[in-house]
């Protein structure tokens, strides 16, 4: 299926798209401007995951939650999570990073309070805590070190100060 930019007459095809359950507008790749897009873009499989809902994933009110880039062309780099459920990949996700060995869409987290559930999306290049792949999904906490194709990332919790 195609989606047309109704601002530049841009056609995207709907596998090029993220998922409106990844984040909250999508925006077109040559004008930027939001597009409308049918609710069939939805999967079934955001909706329901390892028998868990999606709805099941929330942010603790009394928690901040970040993603630290500790190798690759981003090292240093902070980003802040403000939504229970993060992509990370090379386009059309809520963390975009610059590394050619990384998928469009390359992994997610769903954050449950202070934990997340890391999941690979069905990169090529894989998605490893440790030296290990993981296969479907896997438990991180504060400070649990993960790898999406070269790039070296660090989930962080800490407590929100009043």
């Amino acid at each position: 299926m195609t989606i047309r930019c109704t601002s530049c007459s841009h056609e995207i095809q709907e596998d090029d798209l993220p998922r409106l359950s990844d984040i909250a507008r999508v925006l077109c790749p040559e004008c930027h401007q939001p597009l409308t897009l049918p609710e069939m873009t939805i999967p079934l499989s955001l909706t329901q995951v390892h028998g868990r809902r999606s709805s099941d994933a929330a942010l603790d009110p009394g928690k901040k939650y970040a993603l630290l880039v500790l190798s690759g062309s981003e090292t240093g780099r902070v980003i802040e999570i403000d939504t229970a459920l993060v992509t990370i990949g090379r386009s059309g996700c809520y963390v975009i990073l610059d590394d050619p060995e990384l998928s469009r869409r390359h992994a997610r987290i769903r954050i449950r309070g202070a934990v997340g559930d890391l999941e690979d999306m069905g990169s090529t290049n894989g998605t490893f805590v440790g030296s290990e792949r993981i296969q479907g999904s896997v438990a991180i906490e504060n400070r649990s070190k993960f790898r999406i194709g070269g790039v070296e990332l660090v989930f962080v919790v800490t407590d929100r100060l009043a």
